[in-house]
């Protein structure tokens, strides 16, 4: 986090926005402490009295959307870099084959088809707040509701920020 010029408290993953800083862990629990207690934020920003009437509501909500913004983005890097893989029976298939590394899953999948997919869940998955046809429309495809990721360049990150957000909620 970062205290803005203004005087509000800006999530800030990156650490490269100037101003005086705090970390805080991505996690729900870690988010919700902050929310229920600014006084310990204002502390670490070193706001002193100042830091009295800092408001944090809603610091979890926008940590998450930031962070399925931040996987969006890498899907689609994925998606450019050949990385996913499309279709159940397609990744169903190479999740056999132990060439997929993370398991993603529209809102909407089916559960007999998540579990099908998922198999004796030992590739990691993930549900994301998109319906099929939203998730399709990112990837510039039609109705998508599972995809296989393979390793790759984006993929440790893509699988780091899908592990914080299942944090954050």
């Amino acid at each position: 986090m970062v205290l803005s010029p203004e005087g509000g408290v800006e999530i800030e993953a990156r650490g490269q926005l100037p101003g005086r800083g705090a970390w805080i862990s991505a996690t729900r629990q870690a988010l919700d402490l902050a929310e229920s207690k600014p006084v310990i934020v204002a502390r670490a920003l070193d706001l002193g009295e100042a830091g009295a009437g800092l408001s944090l509501a809603g610091l979890r909500d926008r940590a998450i959307r930031l962070t399925e913004q931040k996987v969006l983005d890498l899907l689609t890097l994925g998606m450019r870099a050949g990385l996913l893989i499309m279709g159940a029976e397609t990744v169903e298939d190479a999740r056999k084959r132990g060439t997929v590394v993370g398991l993603i899953f529209a809102a909407d999948t089916a559960p007999a088809t998540v579990q099908n997919v998922a198999g004796d869940g030992a590739v990691p998955a993930w549900r994301l707040p998109l319906d099929a046809n939203r998730l399709g429309a990112l990837l510039g495809k039609g109705s998508r509701s599972v995809l296989g990721l393979r390793s790759g360049s984006v993929s440790p990150e893509l699988l780091r920020q899908l592990r914080r957000l299942e944090k954050l909620r």
